[in-house]
Parts: structure tokens; sequence; C-alpha cells
């Protein structure tokens, strides 16, 4: 059986169709955090289904600079991550460490959307924290290997 490979329509001819809540709705199901900055990278709205319990308080973020609430190393990749929107690139995803007093760090991975008015850019976030803890959880195993191969 051969099976023939066709030149299907990029993906957004077929969100065309969707109107403001569709995109709301879709949106709100793919993304564990939703911002919406204003052009000098001030948070405007935030939406969140990361659990409430945890104690950050998202909504005291609105109307401070994102970039207040990242980590200093952070910061440049956020003003590329935006920057790259605004310009109506197709930046890559970056994963920027929220820095929330009291807490552990959140991990955040974001894709960027340009709304076209006034630089507003909507930043599509999924929560990464378990995935860094891994992470930190094998660099610590490793280095405890390598001090015991070395003892």
């Amino acid at each position: 059986m051969t099976v023939t490979a066709r030149s299907a329509p990029p993906a957004s001819h077929w969100l065309d169709a969707l109107d403001a809540a569709g995109c709301a709705s879709l949106l709100g199901a793919a993304a564990d955090l939703l911002l919406v900055l204003d052009g000098a990278g001030r948070v405007l709205d935030v939406d969140t289904t990361l659990d409430a319990d945890g104690g950050i308080a998202f909504s005291e973020w609105s109307g401070r600079p994102l970039e207040q609430l990242l980590r200093a190393a952070d910061r440049p990749r956020l003003r590329r991550l935006l920057a790259a929107a605004r310009a109506g690139r197709g930046a890559r995803r970056q994963v920027l460490t929220h820095v929330v007093e009291g807490h552990a760090p959140l991990f955040v991975e974001y894709a960027a959307l340009s709304l076209g008015t006034a630089g507003r850019v909507l930043l599509v976030g999924r929560d990464r924290s378990a995935l860094a803890g891994l992470a930190a959880q094998l660099a610590d195993e490793r280095l405890a290997r390598e001090r015991a191969r070395r003892d």
C-alpha cells in the first residue's frame, strides 16, 4: 500500500472560523496560565487553572511589569519573546522562572502571540515546575554518583 503525502493548508487556515469566545475556550483548555501584557510589558489580565491553594495570588500580578515577576536571568529571554511576537515572527517557546516571595519558583513554558493593538501580547503558558523538579533530582543523583566514584 502506498501512502501519498498531500500538501495540507496551514493550521491558521482552519482557525479562521473561530470566534473570540471559541479562541478563549481553546486557549483556556490548553494553557495553565494566560497573561495579557500591554505595550510596556505590564500585566493587564491573568487567567489561570493553576492550583489556587498553592498560595500564589495571581490576581496581584495585574498592573505589574512582568519582568518584576521573573528571575533576573530570564528577563532578556522575555524581551526577545515579546519582540518576536510583536514583529509577527513565530518565536520558539521559552521557559521562564517566576519568583514569588514565600513560594517555590514557578517554571512556565510560554508561547507569545501578538494581539495587534498597542503592542499587546498574549502569553500562553504551561506549568513546567514538575519537570524542572525532576531535572533537578536527576542532576543531584548524577552529582552524587560522580562524588561516590571519586571517593
